[in-house]
């Protein structure tokens, strides 16, 4: 069991310096982005194209986050031993 946790926290380390690493690289490279007009959309027009145009998507989409919070929990809880 030792021996498990301490894979994993090495995982998890060297997952932590990885993700430090990048986000230290991304700001030191970062140059500025091109600036362009920015046009505003209203969150009407948003709201119609996605309950209208995409509406099997988003139902999809409900679906699979639901399955996947499902999952969480299932993974999550503990087992009881009698």
């Amino acid at each position: 069991m030792k021996e498990n946790s301490e894979a994993t926290l090495v995982i998890v380390v060297t997952a932590a310096v990885l993700l430090g690493y990048m986000m230290a690289l991304s700001l030191i490279s970062s140059e500025a982005w091109e600036t362009t007009d920015i046009n505003e959309v209203p969150m009407e027009d948003v709201a119609h194209s996605l309950f209208d145009d995409y509406s099997f998507a988003l139902v999809i989409l409900g679906m699979l986050l639901s399955a996947s919070v499902l999952g969480g929990i299932y993974l999550a809880r503990k087992e009881v031993k009698d």
